[in-house]
């Protein structure tokens, strides 16, 4: 590409088809290993001017989600890529059209775009989420790119983990964070400890991966250490929901292997290595609890429908599960009072506030209720049937999936799981956002 063609171009389209494929992937590729590198940013941040870490992260989503935008629709009109015919692109381009009306609905329209103080994930962050989305299909192609960023993500979070598991004066130094009020040591460099959870879930889910494909001894062991160091540190964080999410992601993971039989032992290893730490941390009191608190609803769960005056039974169900279960009641509850387009993004709280019984908040602590909530069924139905048909593409594919694919879709999947029992979070999705983006890749290449 030279300067003196980019100047006899007439129009954009002549322009596009003067930049090389190579410059866009490259843009993609260095906004994601920035966006992946924020955490140390941060941390080498706080050792000299105590700020707030969430400023960081929203700035960084802003820029590298605007330049996503731009970078990722010029690589689609560049290649001509016919999208709309292309489902999980369609469904995505008509849920954020829907939540669009959604918003204009909602009864706090500044929180519907902009989002609340503390979440900051109105209408706009959902377009940046969207250029996440397609900065990670455009690296989709380069196999390399997409293994120094995922190793990128590893080495930032295992730096992280390190000074959360030494909890000394050095990790004081680096993590304290005066102006997120109830941040703890748990919850490294986000504002709370559930949030480090889902973070710390796709990167362990990312060694998991990597590890059973490197060949070379010394990097396998490598992993392994990152491994260990991110699951002890897991134990240390107690969040149930991404231990159950990692749980059942590695039973996955070992019914794929054994059924392409490959690393089959490598892979019965790395989850007994999971179970094994785990079961010495905090989840093994929690794992009892919850089996106690499922039998508990299983046996009253006719008690479900009582009011909570009325039964001091119902009550205790309700508030199973750090009260999981009630916000899920509730939010299914807001589902239904505007089941066409929702109260919109960030409108829950005054709603929560007024109706929770157990547990005070402002989401459902399920990111797909939480949905329903926000843009009702019909945007429910549209996020959901997109990420169902690019794992059922996937599915088909199987056999055809290179390594790096392979390992993105379990990253998503762990993710995916977790947010069954969380929020999503504008420091958090963009992570997944990112590997969903790549592995809608499989839906447009028929080599894959």
């Amino acid at each position: 590409m030279k300067y003196q063609d980019l100047k006899k171009a007439k129009s954009l389209r002549e322009v596009l088809d003067i930049i090389p494929n190579i410059l866009f992937e490259k843009i993609s590729f260095y906004s994601l290993i920035i966006w992946c590198l924020i955490p140390i940013f941060i941390l080498i941040t706080n050792a000299f001017v105590k700020g707030s870490s969430a400023n960081y992260f929203f700035f960084g989503l802003v820029y590298i989600g605007f330049i996503g935008l731009i970078n990722g629709f010029g690589y689609i009109f560049k290649n001509k890529l016919k999208l709309y015919k292309k489902i999980p692109f369609i469904l995505l381009l008509i849920f954020l059209g829907w939540s669009f009306l959604a918003c204009l609905g909602a009864p706090n329209k500044v929180d519907a775009f902009f989002g609340t103080f503390y979440r900051k994930e109105g209408f706009v962050t959902y377009l940046w989420y969207m250029g996440m989305f397609l900065h990670g299909f455009v690296v989709s192609k380069q196999k390399t790119y997409i293994k120094k960023i995922l190793n990128c993500l590893i080495i930032s979070s295992t730096i992280l983990g390190l000074l959360v598991m030494m909890h000394n004066g050095l990790t004081d130094l680096f993590l304290k964070d005066n102006n997120v009020p109830g941040n703890i040591i748990t919850a490294g460099v986000f504002c709370a400890f559930n949030h480090y959870g889902y973070y710390l879930t796709i990167s362990i889910m990312a060694i998991a991966i990597l590890f059973l494909y490197e060949k070379k001894v010394i990097y396998k062991l490598l992993y392994l250490l990152c491994f260990i160091v991110l699951v002890y540190v897991l134990g240390k964080n107690n969040t149930l929901g991404c231990f159950v999410a990692l749980l059942v992601s590695f039973v996955i993971m070992l019914i794929y292997y054994f059924v392409i039989k490959e690393h089959r032992i490598s892979a019965c290893f790395i989850m007994l290595l999971f179970l094994g730490i785990s079961l010495m941390s905090p989840f093994k009191q929690d794992v009892l609890q919850l089996g106690a608190e499922i039998e508990n609803i299983y046996t009253h769960a006719d008690n479900l429908d009582v009011s909570i005056d009325d039964t001091i039974g119902a009550s205790h169900i309700i508030c199973s599960g750090t009260g999981r279960l009630d916000l899920w009641l509730k939010g299914i509850d807001f589902i239904k009072e505007r089941p066409l387009f929702g109260y919109g993004f960030d409108n829950l709280g005054p709603l929560y506030q007024e109706r929770a019984i157990c547990a005070k908040t402002d989401r459902p602590h399920n990111t797909f209720i939480q949905i329903g909530a926000n843009t009702g069924i019909i945007g429910l139905i549209l996020y959901a049937s997109s990420i169902l048909y690019i794992y059922i593409v996937g599915l088909q594919k199987y056999k055809k999936l290179n390594k790096m694919l392979i390992c993105c879709f379990f990253v998503a999947f762990s993710y995916l799981i977790s947010s069954c029992f969380g929020n999503s979070m504008y420091y958090t999705s963009p992570y997944y956002l990112f590997i969903l983006g790549i592995i809608s890749s499989v839906c447009m290449d028929k080599n894959t």
